[in-house]
């Protein structure tokens, strides 16, 4: 009992949340969902065959990963942000590959994914851009290469073109989401968007409920040339992250979110490097046309083409940075 209730005492890893912060349980729905997240937080902690580390970021326990060459001053730190519906455990083997190169690696799960808490809050790109800022400046504290999937893709440009050069050094977009046409008007609908649709709600549920017995067929369709990528521990990382207190309020909110800024207005408040990274057989998207028009709207752009579906995500390699400026 003493060396459980010395651990019990000891800061969590990173120093970012401790044991006592962790230990508090209220009541009612909301506090229900805090102490899942809470006791989720603390087994990961305790357990010593993991790495994950929690941060708390306005009252939320948020799960990250940190590794590599932490203490050198000299090694460029690296951010990895994933996409909708991911978690970091999608760059597992890009940060175990590259733990042995002179870089600070860091992958942090986004609010409302993986295993961070999922508030019941509107989720919108501000509240996530607002994430990778605070997590640049309390937990990584030096200016990042920010490494992009999909959503995380235009989530990590929209964050580069508020905070470069103070918080940002580069940026790599890989199969990145975000339109390149013009910016669409908010047709005054800021205000709707902003009252939850518990109706909307309760579909979300439903379609996480029907979802979860076809991830693995889903996986497979955005897998085509890798189907040995979809492993077991993959489908059941996605699975049990969907049955999270909160997961539907994420899902619920993606039916009202406010007006983006297209990739074309981001680039225009950029002036720093920039690497497209295509998967070429994405059946998501012409990720090869996609790299073209980005290299029209951003000329200073650097791109790289691989027949993999998914090239971010278990192959990157971060060679192509010894170019960096």
């Amino acid at each position: 009992m003493r060396h459980l209730d010395r651990m019990l005492r000891r800061p969590l890893n990173y120093g970012c949340v401790s044991i006592a912060q962790l230990s508090f349980a209220g009541a009612g729905e909301k506090a229900r969902a805090k102490d899942w997240h809470r006791r989720m937080a603390l087994g990961d902690t305790l357990n010593s065959k993991t790495d994950w580390k929690y941060w708390l970021w306005r009252g939320c326990f948020v799960r990250f990963r940190s590794m590599g060459a932490l203490s050198s001053p000299d090694a460029p730190a690296i951010l990895f942000v994933h996409g909708f519906g991911a978690s970091s455990q999608h760059f597992v083997k890009n940060l175990v590959g590259l733990r042995t190169a002179n870089l600070k690696l860091f992958a942090l799960d986004l609010i409302g994914f993986g295993r961070s808490e999922k508030p019941a809050t509107h989720y919108t790109q501000h509240l996530w851009e607002a994430q990778i800022a605070d997590f640049v400046r309390e937990v990584v504290r030096e200016p990042v290469y920010v490494v992009g999937n999909s959503i995380g893709g235009y989530m990590s440009m929209s964050f580069v073109a508020d905070h470069y050069p103070s918080l940002c050094k580069g940026a790599v977009l890989v199969n990145s989401a975000g339109s390149l046409g013009e910016s669409a008007p908010d047709e005054g609908r800021t205000q709707e968007r902003l009252s939850r649709n518990e109706v909307v709600v309760n579909i979300s549920k439903g379609a996480i409920f029907l979802l979860q017995s076809q991830i693995r067929s889903i996986l497979v369709k955005l897998y085509p040339t890798r189907p040995d990528a979809v492993t077991n521990d993959l489908v059941r990382d996605i699975y049990r992250d969907s049955t999270d207190p909160g997961a539907a309020y994420v899902l619920e909110s993606g039916s009202r979110l406010p007006s983006r800024r297209t990739l074309i207005d981001l680039f225009k408040g950029y002036t720093g490097p920039l690497l497209v990274l295509t998967g070429s057989k994405d059946p998501l998207n012409d990720a090869s046309a996609r790299a073209r028009n980005i290299g029209v709207v951003y000329p200073k752009v650097s791109t790289l083409s691989s027949r993999s579906t998914k090239l971010c995500r278990y192959s990157l390699t971060f060679a192509l940075l010894s170019g960096r400026s």
